[in-house]
């Protein structure tokens, strides 16, 4: 009989950890920012418009190395020297030295942002949600380091709060109507939420504090170029 049912029981099971290993990696947080990046241009395109093309593929560019590549390169490369357990850096200890690699992509790209509109006689006004954006991800990436220390916070929901913060940013000081995407953007957080649970990745706390800590670091963000 228990022969019987464990088929039955085992292939849904295996179903929803493919789905949530899937979730997972497609959102992941080396992803999200360039994710993130590129709907807040879709949503505030009109701003860019007369933009040469060089300049947008230059901005691309730098986003992609400082939030994916670099990451990346850096964290298999301490797993190759062996200072790292994993790549996926289940391990608090394990992440000690990639989110501070992260600290200084994420500041420089904040910067390119900063000075890319003074140096190339650019309206500051297109490009201000992405310095926001930015200035956010570094502070998100402290917060991340610091509650680290602690416990184990999970960086995909971190990365999913601070989507939801910049996009509620938008919303708050634009002309725009942007619930749509904003309420698209609090559902894909709870599926990766959910998604880092059925793994278990991850405690309740240490999800819905990475949602907080992502979320507030970008109205932080926001809070400082404005005053």
């Amino acid at each position: 009989m228990n022969v019987n049912t464990a088929g039955p029981q085992t292939k849904p099971r295996l179903i929803v950890r493919l789905l949530s290993n899937t979730v997972s990696w497609i959102f992941h947080p080396v992803f999200m920012p360039l994710i993130t990046a590129l709907v807040l241009y879709i949503l505030t395109r009109s701003s860019f418009v007369g933009f040469d093309v060089t300049y947008l593929y230059q901005l691309l560019g730098t986003t992609f190395l400082n939030t994916i590549f670099f990451p990346l390169f850096l964290t298999l490369l301490l797993y190759k020297l062996g200072f790292i357990k994993g790549v996926r850096l289940r391990d608090r200890k394990d992440r000690i030295v990639p989110l501070m690699g992260s600290m200084i992509f994420y500041f420089w790209i904040y910067q390119v942002f900063k000075n890319f509109g003074s140096h190339n006689n650019l309206p500051d006004d297109a490009l201000f949600i992405f310095k926001v954006f930015f200035l956010g991800n570094f502070f998100g990436v402290i917060g991340v380091f610091l509650i680290n220390i602690f416990t184990k916070l999970s960086m995909h929901t971190a990365a999913a709060g601070g989507a939801i913060g910049i996009l509620s940013i938008l919303s708050f000081t634009g002309s725009l109507n942007i619930l749509p995407v904003l309420l698209c953007a609090v559902l894909i957080a709870g599926i990766i939420g959910t998604a880092r649970i059925l793994l278990h990745e991850h405690n309740q706390f240490q999800i819905w504090s990475g949602y907080v800590t992502g979320f507030a670091a970008m109205w932080l963000a926001y809070w400082i170029w404005i005053r």
